[in-house]
């Protein structure tokens, strides 16, 4: 029986985390996985889409219907400590 193919939207493909996650999806079977970046990724099936711009953002997501998983990490600002 042949494994289900998983669709992979890597949100900040261009990033640290998002690069290394492209790189480890290609090699693992039953994945297939596309970048989505605000800058030209490099590779055939990339979205470029600003996440800041809600119309620009849903208009080139439309070419991602197949999409079955969203990746997304993002560095967050250290917390405000207590005061």
């Amino acid at each position: 029986m042949m494994a289900e193919l998983r669709t992979a939207l890597v949100a900040g493909a261009n990033g640290i985390i998002g690069k290394a996650l492209m790189q480890e999806l290609a090699a693992s079977e039953g994945w297939h996985a596309r970048a989505l970046s605000r800058r030209p990724h490099g590779s055939s099936e990339a979205i470029a889409a600003d996440l800041t711009d809600p119309e620009a953002t849903r208009a080139a997501l439309a070419q991602a219907r197949e999409t079955t998983h969203l990746f997304y990490a993002a560095l967050a600002p250290p917390a405000e400590p207590c005061r």
